[in-house]
């Protein structure tokens, strides 16, 4: 449950006077989390850290859409195991 991820993706965020640079950043921390939790069998506690870290990191934490999947890494459905 390291945040060091996250606290990158916010350092670009703003630019060194600390003003906002980009219109928005996806939130890979979260889906990792997600991911993790819900494919991968993680504990649904670290899934649980991410979310709440969200406001406590990133200060503008609504320009951080959230996604499942996307066109850039694997879909969702692919990271489980089907249970027949």
């Amino acid at each position: 449950m390291e945040d060091t991820q996250a606290r990158k993706i916010e350092s670009y965020m703003t630019d060194a006077a600390g003003r906002p640079v980009p219109p928005g950043m996806l939130n890979f921390p979260l889906y990792g989390a997600f991911n993790d939790a819900f494919a991968r069998g993680h504990p649904s506690a670290e899934l649980g850290h991410r979310i709440r870290s969200l406001a406590r990191l990133h200060a503008r934490p609504h320009l951080m859409p959230t996604f499942v999947d996307n066109h850039d890494v694997d879909r969702f459905l692919a990271g489980g195991r089907s249970r027949r």
